[in-house]
């Protein structure tokens, strides 16, 4: 298990600036070592919300990892894309906010 640096808060949990460096250091570590399924479930997830595609564009099983994988790529696509229609739909069912 790896447990890289946050990029939005430091090591006492508390918030501060987005380091997109550390997030895409550890985006490549996942792509190198991560399961290449739930990989997949991301790529799709991000390609999906970034041409506005709905919810049903993306393979999402209701298994704990796959709920995971995507709530993750929703709260990180916040940070590096902003916001748009299809981000807050995704958000407000896999996402917080």
């Amino acid at each position: 298990m790896l447990r890289p640096p946050h990029p939005a808060t430091d090591r006492t949990g508390h918030p501060k600036p987005f380091d997109h460096d550390r997030h895409l250091a550890f985006q490549a570590l996942l792509v190198e070592h991560g399961d290449p399924l739930l990989g997949a479930l991301k790529a799709n997830v991000i390609t999906a919300v970034r041409s506005g595609r709905g919810l049903g564009d993306a393979l999402v099983t209701d298994e704990p990892a796959s709920r995971a994988t995507v709530a993750v790529t929703v709260r990180q696509l916040a940070m590096t894309d902003g916001t748009s229609g299809a981000l807050t739909a995704w958000r407000s069912r896999y996402g917080t906010g």
